[in-house]
């Protein structure tokens, strides 16, 4: 069981070296690397208007995001640390057009190939959700939608050692969250049991456990950890306040961690425990920053000897 935090945007233009040697004094395992963070990833803006960058590296093809990012991936493994996972661009909220649809599938299916060729085995996707109160997009609309899409790739997963991680999001609309894809146990177990009956070689789907999206979207951990089962091969942690999706550190919000791992270790888990708390550290004075990551680093740690039984919960 490897612990490991995020990389970020503002990590990424700052000294990428100075953080990474950061995490790995910290004592960090490995990283969970964000696709397209930096300069030249997507737009989210003006995605939303329509605006289909298709010059753009991601959607160029598998080897251009990882020349692209070679130089990240040449330090991180130069300094002794793993990858234990990747995040794909996120478009959760965005269906404003079949075109938008099949620009952000062919980027996934880049990422997909990208991971193969770093040696990386989880692909974390969201899926496509309701937008905001949006009138035009039924459940079954979104459903379809997201099922024709991760089914396309299924194609580009054969013959890799790559799994897909479907998350458990949600959308917001003021101060209500509503539940997006995998949000419901049920739902999740559909996606990923259907989607693995289609692959020929291997299961090629998972789901990804947002522990910080549990809070929000006030779900029942036990409940879903018993309908979803071992089909979770890894996690995101971090805290809010129940309303917000902060992605604060762990004990900085209203989460109870006891409850949590406690339902993690009644469950079994076993995989990684990833902190996904970058947009946190790039709040802080910067010479707060390697504090915190060596302090998220003993935090992650505790979580693990919690899990492992070195640590015995009250």
């Amino acid at each position: 069981m490897d612990i490991a935090i995020n990389t970020g945007a503002t990590l990424f233009e700052q000294n990428f070296s100075d953080f990474v040697i950061a995490v790995k004094n910290a004592g960090f395992d490995s990283l969970m690397l964000n696709i397209d963070s930096g300069s030249g990833g997507l737009d989210w803006d003006s995605l939303s208007k329509g605006i289909i960058p298709k010059d753009n590296y991601l959607y160029n093809q598998p080897s251009a995001i990882y020349n692209k990012l070679k130089p990240q991936l040449d330090i991180i493994y130069k300094n002794g640390l793993k990858i234990s996972q990747a995040h794909a661009p996120c478009s959760a909220k965005l269906i404003t057009s079949d075109e938008l649809i099949l620009f952000i599938t062919e980027v996934y299916k880049n990422c997909i190939g990208f991971c193969q060729l770093a040696g990386i085995k989880h692909l974390i996707i969201h899926g496509f959700c309701k937008e905001n109160f949006d009138s035009t997009h039924t459940y079954e609309d979104i459903k379809n939608i997201n099922m024709q899409m991760f089914t396309s790739l299924i194609p580009y997963l054969e013959n890799t050692d790559v799994t897909v991680c479907l998350e458990n999001i949600f959308y917001v609309k003021g101060k209500v969250a509503f539940n997006g894809i995998c949000a419901d146990p049920y739902e999740a177990n559909e996606y990923i049991d259907t989607l693995n009956s289609l692959c020929k070689d291997k299961k090629h789907f998972g789901l990804c456990l947002d522990i910080g999206h549990i809070l929000v979207t006030r779900t029942e951990i036990n409940h879903y950890l018993s309908i979803v089962g071992d089909r979770v091969v890894n996690t995101h942690i971090h805290d809010n306040d129940g309303v917000s999706d902060l992605h604060a550190t762990p004990f900085a919000g209203y989460m109870n961690w006891d409850f949590i791992l406690k339902a993690l270790i009644k469950h079994g888990y076993k995989g990684d425990l990833c902190l996904e708390t970058y947009s946190y550290i790039e709040k802080l004075p910067k010479p707060l920053q390697v504090p915190f990551i060596t302090f998220s680093a003993k935090t992650a740690n505790y979580f693990r000897d919690v899990l492992n039984g070195k640590i015995t919960l009250k």
